[in-house]
């Protein structure tokens, strides 16, 4: 899972990954939502302002523009949260996929590499991780992260060797 829990970390994130090449635009909202979804990022960049030094918040409101497709101020919203809460592995997972999704490899390589070293038994970091390493032509610690994830899976899980 995302680090916001409802997209697939897997197929939201090698998607992501298959068109990094090319950075992609800013999306419009999706029509069927828009008039709640806008009003819910108003709400959110007004509690932003009201409490500018709250990660959560800023958090939630990149949470919001995500579902937006506003994927830079997204960033903008997860650049400041980690200087806010720099040991909140939950942030640096966001950003990562953030990154990932404006084609922003070393950016995503940085950010997960940080939720990986916050979190380093955390299923959903290792998994960012090792794709963001795998994107950025780190196979060995790609390798590396998808074996922990292995060994962290319970028995009856893991793969034969």
């Amino acid at each position: 899972m995302s680090a916001w829990g409802r997209l697939p970390i897997t197929a939201g994130l090698a998607a992501a990954l298959a068109c990094a090449a090319v950075p992609a635009p800013e999306r419009p909202a999706p029509a069927a939502a828009s008039v709640p979804l806008v009003e819910a990022i108003r709400d959110a960049e007004i509690a932003v302002r009201m409490h500018p030094e709250d990660p959560a918040r800023r958090l939630e409101a990149a949470r919001l523009r995500v579902e937006a497709g506003s994927l830079q101020r997204a960033a903008a919203h997860l650049q400041v949260a980690s200087r806010l809460a720099p040991q909140d592995a939950a942030i640096w997972l966001a950003l990562a996929e953030v990154e990932t999704g404006r084609g922003n490899l070393d950016g995503a390589y940085v950010a997960a590499r940080r939720a990986q070293a916050l979190a380093p038994d955390d299923p959903r970091a290792l998994t960012v991780f090792a794709a963001a390493a795998a994107a950025a032509g780190l196979h060995d610690e790609a390798r590396a992260a998808r074996w922990r994830l292995q060994e962290l899976a319970p028995p009856a899980a893991r793969a034969p060797q």
